[in-house]
């Protein structure tokens, strides 16, 4: 047999492709076979207006013989890693498995790219050989020079298209390699039709310059991805552009992706502060660096965080904005910080000490006239002594009442407060805060870190507060608070003199700032106060704080009134000189809102769905760190049985969903720690499943529930609570056939009765006081709730609190909350999102009101 090999058919003048029709006519019965390559984006451009010739012969070739064709270029992505790797190691080389990825991402397998980069490298230096003579990547290696022939073989390709497609591209090579069509059709001002149209039929099927990825959906539109089939394609078009024009086209697609994603601007953060970096629209690209840092922050993405942040800081040093260079430096810091680079910290923080310092006076300068209107609202307060709170309404008013070393803002950093500055020692296990000279309580009289130490240490008095494990992490302060240690003196917190404060740690903490910052146990309490009247010291009549507001008023069980603190140390942005606190609730927050009586009120799932149809426009919701759990006695028999527990959650499933969150909160199907909080796991939870569930009573010794004890649930005030307590009780009658009586208690005595009475099930909320899971894991005080201990789990937490290596302590954190799922102590019910309305003249200074929210930021209009 003969076999006759043609290559770059493509350049065949038309006696040869003659020559090659009459054999392939001539082929049947005949032992030849004709091996011919070309290069079908060269055929399918043409000649000048002709078709090429090739082209019809092609055709002939496909009636006459049906499918004969391999595409070369239909490689998998192995295969073309294969290649780059083959192509690679035909020298001695100690190349990396990053650069080898780098030169996939650039090249896409493509032989002539990839050699022809890999010798262009080579020849500029950017690939030299060591002393063994093995090819390794150079100190600073360029990708963004292309080698001349293929410049060449790509200018080529662009320089024969029309000038329609040619700038179609120029503008999708500024969107990325990865572009959107929609995107482009109206940067270039043509219709949507026409660009797909464009895009499929000339540049995807006949240029082969571009691919069709897929789509995807961004509230009711319908968007469609295209990519480049080879980033040089991307990068030569790019380059090929003007300063100018560049400048200008990052400018308008940053402004076409913000109003088609407006539904869902997070999603596409980081392509908008890299656009209007670019653009050099310097206030937008700023808002979205640090929006695209904040969440790989509290990710733990540090690299890709700081790097955001430091852009953003330049810009911010840039304009003189004294305050967020100051605060962006804070979270730089708290980078540093939470991955244990104290050093790098260090000099994050101490330079954001000297702007904060020049921010403060300038904001003092500029604070607002006090608004006649006092700002109302619904809070259930039991009680204001840091010790004695027990529940985030509790908190919320002890944050206006008491500052701290430092304090939470809404964008949760933690940022300097009364703590004028802080030195982080023996590898983040000493911290020396330097306190501010300017704080005073309410009575006058100097605020000094001896009230650190007394609040602190009082706190850790055995059986004196339900949220003294928040300072374990103080050198003996467990022991102490167990009473293994009665000495106080061991305790590693001790004020050096009134202005220093030296706190000794366990251990490296890497959230410890975030600590300081969020929980209210840490807040100094007037030492002279405290020990002159004892418990009572927040009697009216006797209270004395050092907040941005003072207690004028306090009707237990009814209402509190507020005023500013006109010698509050810190600054107001805010206008709000009053603020009235309704305690009892005869109507819902929702009636309230709408007969007029309060500015803002927060809603529960039932009142979110009216809201949201009564007040479209004053309706507001955020992501709350926060999670409403069901929880079960494991103390009281039979629910020590671990089966049992788990019967009762396979009870209920979507059905609670469709319920109880009615499309305002998020029905809970992962583990313990809620979205947004690092080491979240999804879908671990425990779906429904009747038949498992009855499965498990009987294995439990309950068939269809016979015999099962009477069941108690305990609940706390609130219709929503309500709501979804007796959804839950009529699944575990129908699911189980075991009848289960609610008891509905006011908030106050709601969790004495917990610890006091062997109540089987009740539900509590839990809000993050820090973003950690530990906040939600190592949790003293919910697991005391449900008696439940199981060392496995006490293990791997303890092991995550003490390891340094964040990936490893975050996957610790994870296999811990699958444990606790399985063993069914509390079961996730919903992940809250923040549900509230106001009144069209609320405004918040600092941005979304969240949990860590403060009524110093808001700002009454006149109305």
């Amino acid at each position: 047999p003969l076999v006759l090999v043609l290559d770059d058919l493509q350049w065949a003048d038309s006696a040869s492709i003659n020559l090659l029709f009459h054999l392939g006519r001539q082929l049947s019965g005949r032992r030849i076979l004709i091996v011919g390559a070309y290069r079908p984006e060269e055929i399918t451009l043409g000649r000048g207006d002709e078709k090429h010739p090739l082209e019809p012969v092609l055709a002939e070739f496909k009636r006459l013989h049906g499918n004969v064709w391999i595409d070369l270029s239909a490689n998998t992505e192995d295969e073309e890693h294969q290649f780059i790797n083959a192509y690679l190691n035909s020298e001695p080389n100690h190349l990396t498995e990053g650069f080898r990825q780098a030169l996939y991402d650039h090249t896409g397998g493509h032989p002539l790219f990839t050699v022809e980069l890999i010798r262009d490298l080579q020849e500029r230096g950017d690939l030299v050989k060591d002393e063994k003579e093995l090819w390794i990547e150079g100190p600073e290696l360029d990708w963004g020079v292309l080698p001349s022939r293929v410049e060449g073989v790509i200018e080529e390709r662009i320089g024969r298209l029309r000038e329609e497609l040619r700038e179609t591209l120029m503008i999708a090579s500024v969107e990325g390699d990865l572009f959107t069509a929609q995107v482009v059709a109206r940067v270039q001002e043509v219709t949507e039709r026409k660009l797909l149209k464009n895009l499929s039929r000339e540049l995807e099927k006949q240029h082969r310059l571009v691919i069709e990825r897929g789509k995807s959906e961004v509230g009711d539109r319908l968007l469609f991805q295209y990519q480049f089939t080879h980033s040089l394609f991307q990068q030569y078009l790019y380059n090929d552009l003007g300063q100018g024009e560049r400048t200008s086209l990052h400018g308008e697609v940053a402004g076409v992706l913000a109003e088609l994603y407006e539904v869902d601007e997070d999603a596409i953060a980081v392509q908008l502060a890299h656009h209007y970096t670019e653009a050099g629209e310097v206030e937008k690209a700023i808002h979205y660096l640090q929006v695209v840092g904040n969440r790989a922050r509290l990710s733990y993405a540090h690299e890709e965080a700081i790097s955001h942040y430091l852009r953003a800081l330049e810009f911010l040093k840039q304009k003189g904005e004294y305050e967020q260079a100051a605060r962006t430096l804070m979270k730089i810091g708290l980078t540093y910080h939470t991955s244990y680079d104290f050093r790098s910290s260090q000099q994050a923080y101490d330079e954001a000490f000297t702007l904060w310092n020049q921010a403060d006076e300038l904001l003092r300068s500029s604070e607002l006239p006090i608004s006649p209107h006092p700002l109302r609202i619904v809070i259930s307060v039991n009680a204001l002594d840091p010790c004695f709170a027990r529940t985030s309404d509790d908190a919320w008013v002890i944050y206006h009442l008491l500052s701290g070393l430092l304090r939470m803002s809404p964008k949760l950093d933690a940022v300097p407060d009364i703590a004028r500055s802080w030195e982080v020692k023996d590898g983040g296990r000493i911290y020396i805060f330097n306190l501010r000279e300017d704080v005073y309580w309410s009575d006058d009289t100097n605020l000094t870190a001896h009230d650190f130490e007394y609040s602190w240490k009082r706190a850790l008095l055995p059986g004196k507060s339900d949220h003294s494990h928040y300072l374990y992490d103080i050198k003996g302060a467990k022991s102490y608070n167990l009473g293994e240690s009665s000495d106080p003196d061991h305790i590693g917190v001790k004020a050096k003199d009134d202005r220093t404060l030296i706190v000794e740690l366990e251990k490296p903490t890497g959230y410890f700032l975030y600590l300081l910052a969020g929980g209210s146990i840490w807040r100094p309490t007037p030492r002279h106060i405290v020990r002159k009247h004892k418990d009572a010291w927040t009697d009216l009549d006797k209270i004395v704080t050092n907040g941005p507001f003072l207690l004028d008023e306090w009707n237990q069980d009814h209402s509190l009134v507020l005023s500013r603190n006109p010698h509050y140390h810190g600054t107001f942005s805010g206008n709000i000189g009053k603020v009235f606190i309704r305690s009892s609730q005869e109507k819902s927050q929702l009636d309230l809102y709408e007969d007029g009586s309060i500015d803002i009120a927060n809603l529960g799932s039932d009142d979110a769905v009216r809201a949201l149809k009564d007040f479209p426009e004053e309706y507001r919701s955020i992501q709350y760190h926060s999670v409403v759990y069901l929880c079960f006695n494991t103390a009281t028999p039979p629910f020590e049985d671990t089966r049992v527990r788990r019967a009762f959650a396979h009870a209920f499933g979507s059905d609670f969903a469709d319920l109880e969150f009615k499309g305002v909160d998020t029905p809970a199907t992962g583990g313990v720690v809620p979205p947004g909080i690092p080491g979240h796991s999804r879908d671990i939870g425990m779906p429904f499943d009747p038949e498992k569930a009855t499965s498990l009573l009987a294995e439990a010794g309950f068939p269809n529930g016979h015999d099962f004890p009477p069941v108690n649930f305990l609940i706390g005030g609130g219709s929503a609570n309500q709501i979804a307590a007796h959804f839950l009780q009529q699944q575990f009658q129908k699911i189980l056939n075991i009848k289960v009586t609610i008891i509905v208690q006011r908030s106050a005595e709601f969790y004495s009765s917990i610890g006091t009475k062997p109540y089987q099930l009740f539900i509590v909320h839990w809000s993050a006081d820090y973003p950690d899971p530990d906040n939600f894991l190592h949790n003293d005080f919910l697991l005391r709730l449900t008696h439940w201990r199981n060392d496995e789990f006490n293990s791997l937490v303890e092991n995550a609190r003490r390891t340094t290596n964040q990936e490893e302590r975050i996957q610790l954190y994870r296999e811990a909350d699958r444990i606790l799922i399985n063993e069914a102590s509390m079961i996730p019910l919903s992940y809250l999102r923040e549900k509230r309305v106001q009144k069209p003249w609320i405004r918040y200074s600092a941005g979304l009101w969240d949990q860590y929210g403060s009524f110093k930021d808001i700002i009454i209009e006149p109305h």
